[in-house]
């Protein structure tokens, strides 16, 4: 979604003036207002070298002297990336004495849409504890953030008493919201006291012709840039607003030695599908084998490179090359990995690889690694098709793009995947109970009373009759779909034995039939996204603005009011970084090998690629259980994958398709999402869900769309099992159904 832009302004004309100097403020300083809500406007240049939209929020301390109650003050830093995801609110609390008994502040911090009637539409909270002969405590809220944040308001909980004082009502939180949430969002970390556009050279030459390209063609949205000069955040769930993180080799080395936490929780965001880019301090790609042994590229898993692609480095196969122009715009544009592998080493081969657009990328996790050279921007790559080029793929990147979703637009893939045989209006039952209704209060009712001479009974019989059956009806309805909890979940793992961390993406299905009290209890290490149904565009509010609620604490991450109501379908997208103990055990027989499998449920099928270049395949491999494993050849390995991912897809329930069709239907949708996108921007994602990299990753494995099927490196294997065994479901007690989960190892 994308909220309109206002017209440009005089001010804003004047900031365009003196936009870098206004982006070098923006980094390197931090303004603290007293008493008040301050908050600053965002600059912009007239090339788009820099945006800053919606205006940057800036610190708040409240309140100018310490509160009368609970003699505290509380400082609030929201400024971050404006993008999905969950945002980093940072709370300060201090004392101006230590205090002599621990004190317990409970913080709830509210974000609301441009409809402040609708209360708070997206919510967290948390309980900290400021000990006993401390003056002072900080702590990092997650906040979701799905929507566009309009007004924001919070709550400072003391002992149980809210103190006023250190809370806020709702106050507008920027005063023109025009982020563009198909943007590129950068982060480059900066040094406190530092300018940060000495650092950024090379970065904002990217973005300027990023930034360029979307504004003149259209096709690309822009770019938009964060600056911040504290540290990198420890918790990799902060990152997910983000779509790159762009560092010089040596800050990235240096971070890994001096911020171990902050280096692992940026190493976990970019196996879950962020991208990482390092700049060279020098010519050439001497560092890139250093950046692969610092990452851990080659030893987790992987798809294998074909046999004749090149790269900066022989003996780290990972990297690859990449150009951002790579044909003649007479040609066209093909933005396929094939396409671009092809062109490359076909430029290479002939010499006519320059040096200047080219740099090398690899693959981590479900996201990628790129390595460039100093100056590598510069040179002939200004035409727009060669920007369009690079544009084009790194687009493909983008947070809608790579989640294939928007947390506040529905999603055209919603009704493929619903939980099997819940939530249908009982159609058959209505029929069978109406015709037994006009049989009974009719023909059979009037002929038993008129033969005991009482027809008159008939004005009582009818509505008595009518009330029964359609209690039958409810009641059938609701035991047909039960009280419990039903789940159906479809996802991907990528598994490092060796590190012991699995990266997973899951797409999930639930439906309550009486939504459990606290809702559900995910990881810390989760980030979960709501997918919202087409059928909004028949709810005058808009489904796509329901409030949610988020509570830290004990370990988990609650999601409460507003993610799992009662009879309704309700989806989400998961990502979790996180370490495991799952794993598959192999032990070598001979000329044999065998398996056991310790994934925590049972796989439907099991195909392992060893290191002498032999295939293994087995069905039905049982958990716990030690299997040996029957030898097969790729052929077979890869028809049976592909056999069982095209068997589970997902597709709408019977007869969804038919009332599709229906032109009036059709017309009608039309006409309401027109309104609805007149009235508060309700529209259909841009992208479904069924495009993300989950899907992507799949097509992969199984060559779906041209290419090699199983491309897998040696000591890797997939096990596939229709029981969730990686992700937790959020519920102790839940029913499983339809679901199909695939794990791909590195052994």
């Amino acid at each position: 979604m994308k909220p309109p832009c206002p017209p440009a302004s005089i001010a804003l004309q004047v900031c365009r003036v003196a936009a870098l100097s206004a982006a070098t403020a923006l980094a390197s300083h931090a303004t603290v207002a007293t008493g008040q809500t301050v908050f600053a406007a965002g600059a912009a240049t007239n090339s788009g070298l820099v945006e800053t939209c919606p205006p940057q929020p800036k610190r708040l301390r409240l309140p100018k002297n310490t509160s009368k109650t609970t003699g505290l003050m509380v400082t609030i830093d929201t400024r971050w990336s404006e993008g999905y995801g969950y945002r980093p609110v940072r709370f300060e609390v201090t004392s101006p004495v230590p205090s002599t008994t621990d004190r317990t502040l409970q913080l709830r911090f509210r974000a609301h849409d441009w409809r402040l009637s609708r209360q708070d539409a997206g919510a967290a909270e948390k309980t900290i504890v400021l000990p006993a002969g401390q003056t002072s405590i900080e702590t990092t809220l997650a906040v979701p953030k799905l929507f566009t944040w309009y007004f924001v308001s919070w709550e400072v909980i003391v002992d149980g008493v809210k103190d006023k004082a250190l809370s806020r009502e709702p106050e507008k939180f920027t005063q023109h919201p025009t982020f563009d949430f198909d943007a590129f969002v950068m982060l480059r970390p900066t040094r406190r006291g530092s300018s940060g556009v000495a650092g950024l050279s090379n970065a904002l030459g990217l973005m300027q012709r990023m930034t360029q390209f979307g504004r003149a063609e259209g096709g690309f949205g822009g770019l938009t840039l964060a600056l911040v000069e504290k540290p990198l955040p420890e918790d990799w769930l902060l990152y997910t607003s983000l779509d790159v993180v762009c560092m010089s080799a040596d800050e990235l080395m240096a971070a890994a030695e001096d911020h171990p936490a902050a280096f692992d929780a940026l190493r976990r965001w970019v196996r879950t599908g962020g991208a990482l880019w390092v700049e060279q301090t020098d010519r050439g790609f001497e560092k890139a084998a250093e950046v692969s042994e610092l990452l851990g590229l080659g030893a987790g898993p992987r798809f294998a490179l074909p046999e004749d692609a090149e790269g900066p480095l022989a003996d780290n196969p990972e990297w690859r090359w990449r150009q951002y122009y790579w044909r003649d715009p007479s040609q066209g544009i093909d933005y396929s990995d094939a396409a671009i592998e092809a062109e490359l080493n076909n430029r290479n081969r002939r010499g006519r690889l320059s040096s200047s657009g080219k740099f090398a990328q690899a693959e981590m996790g479900f996201g990628a690694v790129a390595v460039f050279e100093r100056n590598w921007q510069r040179g002939s790559g200004s035409q727009s098709w060669q920007r369009d080029a690079f544009a084009g793929y790194w687009a493909r990147r983008a947070w809608t793009q790579r989640h294939g979703m928007s947390p506040d637009a529905a999603n055209a893939d919603f009704s493929n995947f619903l939980v099997p045989g819940v939530g249908l209006a009982p159609v058959t039952e209505f029929q069978v109970l109406i015709t037994l209704f006009v049989l009974v209060t009719g023909p059979l009712s009037f002929w038993v009373l008129s033969r005991r001479q009482r027809t008159h009974l008939m004005v009582l019989t009818v509505p008595i009759t009518a009330a029964v059956l359609t209690a039958g009806l409810v009641a059938y309805a609701l035991l047909a779909d039960g009280f419990g909890v039903r789940a159906r979940a479809r996802s991907v793992t990528l598994l490092d034995q060796a590190a012991g961390e699995q990266t997973t993406w899951s797409r999930r299905c639930y439906y309550a039939g009486m939504a459990p009290r606290g809702g559900l209890a995910m990881p810390t290490d989760t980030a979960a996204y709501p997918i919202l149904p087409g059928w909004n565009d028949f709810d005058a509010l808009g489904t796509s603005f329901r409030g949610r609620s988020v509570r830290w604490g004990g370990g988990v991450q609650q999601l409460g009011r507003g993610w799992l109501p009662s009879r309704e379908s309700t989806q989400m997208l998961t990502l979790q970084s996180a370490p495991t103990e799952s794993r598959i055990d192999f032990l070598r027989r001979g000329d044999g090998l065998a398996a056991t499998n310790r994934l925590g449920a049972d796989a439907e099928l099991l195909i392992v690629l060893d290191d002498r270049g032999g295939v293994w395949l087995d069905r039905e491999v049982p958990q716990e259980s030690r299997v040996t494993l029957t030898k097969s050849d790729a052929l077979a390995a890869s028809n049976a994958v592909r056999t069982l991912v095209t068997e589970n897809l997902p597709a709408p329930p019977a007869g969804f398709e038919a009332a599709s069709a229906n032109p009036l239907l059709d017309q009608q949708i039309r006409r309401r999402r027109r309104q609805l996108r007149r009235e508060i921007g309700v529209d259909y994602a841009a992208i479904a869900v069924g495009d993300n990299l989950l899907n992507q990753v799949l097509e992969r494995l199984t060559g779906l769309y041209g290419s090699p099927p199983l491309a897998l490196p040696p000591r890797s294997y997939v096990a596939i099992t229709l029981q969730n065994c990686q992700t937790p479901l959020g519920l102790d007690d839940v029913d499983q159904q339809g679901g199909f989960h695939v794990t791909i190892g590195k052994w």
